[in-house]
């Protein structure tokens, strides 16, 4: 339950300041809100503000010219959508239209969401650097930041090494090395290679339990005539920062995101472009829910990095060039300002339509598949919770 409950909390929170970055930017330019939707259509049902007085709309209501904005809720509940005048129907002309706007404020309209999930990203690792937030703890980690919690953790672990044979896991917590406690990697490797192959008693932490396991390190064709472990470390720390320095790794943090994040895409697209194929898993609502319960069981500091990435995906995402995507109307905007003149809005109505579908499409495939991966186990989570 409390998985869900925290999906449903950071998927609503990233919709709904993405849609209010159109809707704030829309109103200030003076193009009219026809309906903020919470959800995609159909409608279930909606309000609006009318002679200074609150009415609810039926589902089958159709806006009037001269009506407020409809804030509606609506039936599928993965997504949101802004409806503004003129934005997809060439006919609505005249004061608040969408077509009657400047170019560059309609880019600014279109953009607005996608800025609104940035600022989200931003926001979310300043308060995790004021809080404290999981990190890698390096040499060079500036003077500001105060660490805590500092533990050194598997990242790897070789095949067929002493410490696969062990059963040591990714993730784990290597607290101590023959009794003593090990605060570096550099620490570690260097017991490791003076044990001359003996055994090494190491206290190993998962999920909050320790235990003690022996290890005899052997030469590996990774480490020549070193005797190694075979796992792959990093040292990590909750790190802290005074809200000045805060902000600004917060918004470092996003930048090398982002950079990582767009890297990772442009990979993928030219592997699939060149194979046809990638290894890159994607996933929907299914998989996004199941990963938040995941990283629910690690704490709140991972909870809100895993809402700033999702936010940063978003925001990334949205800003492609596809039809229906708020890249594809960017890509129309930045063509009608090189040509001198507006794209046929028929044409450019009917490509974001059909563009709408296959990401209909593409979202219930990719559920699918979401669904044979992970719905043993959602089977199981909801029998141990209903039993």
């Amino acid at each position: 339950m409390l998985t869900v409950i925290t999906f449903i909390i950071i998927f609503s929170l990233l919709i709904f300041l993405h849609e209010l970055g159109h809707f704030l930017s829309a109103r200030r330019f003076g193009v009219r809100v026809i309906e903020f939707g919470f959800g995609l259509p159909p409608r279930l049902f909606g309000v609006m503000r009318r002679d200074g007085e609150w009415t609810l709309v039926r589902s089958s209501y159709t806006p009037q010219t001269d009506d407020a904005t409809i804030y509606s809720l609506n039936w599928i509940p993965f997504g949101g959508f802004v409806k503004l005048f003129g934005e997809d129907n060439e006919k609505e002309q005249g004061k608040g239209s969408m077509n009657e706007a400047p170019a560059w404020q309609r880019l600014v309209i279109v953009s607005a969401g996608v800025a609104m999930n940035v600022l989200l990203t931003v926001a979310l690792f300043s308060v995790g650097f004021i809080t404290g937030t999981p990190s890698v703890v390096e040499d060079d980690l500036s003077s500001r930041a105060r660490v805590r919690d500092v533990r050194i953790q598997v990242v790897e672990v070789i095949p067929n090494s002493p410490a696969f044979s062990a059963h040591i896991a990714v993730g784990d917590t290597i607290r101590a090395m023959n009794g003593v406690s090990v605060d570096s990697i550099n620490e570690f490797q260097n017991k490791t290679r003076s044990s001359e192959a003996r055994p090494l008693a190491l206290t190993i932490e998962r999920d909050g339990a320790s235990r003690e396991i022996s290890v005899t390190p052997q030469k590996l064709p990774q480490g020549g005539d070193v005797p190694l472990v075979g796992v792959g470390l990093i040292r990590t720390g909750i790190v802290s920062y005074p809200w000045y320095a805060a902000v600004f790794e917060g918004v470092r943090s996003t930048y090398y995101l982002a950079q990582h994040l767009i890297q990772s895409f442009i990979t993928i697209l030219i592997t699939f472009m060149s194979t046809g194929s990638t290894q890159a898993v994607v996933s929907g609502p299914v998989g996004i829910a199941v990963l938040t319960g995941q990283v629910v069981q690690l704490g709140f500091p991972y909870v809100m990095q895993f809402a700033a990435t999702l936010s940063l995906n978003l925001a990334i995402l949205n800003y492609l060039p596809i039809p229906a995507l708020d890249g594809g109307r960017v890509l129309f905007t930045l063509i009608e300002i090189l040509r001198g003149k507006a794209v046929n809005r028929k044409w450019e109505s009917i490509t974001h339509t059909v563009g709408f579908a296959l990401l209909l499409l593409l979202i219930a495939f990719v559920t699918y598949r979401d669904i044979l991966r992970y719905g043993a186990g959602i089977l199981q989570t909801l029998r141990s919770i209903i039993g």
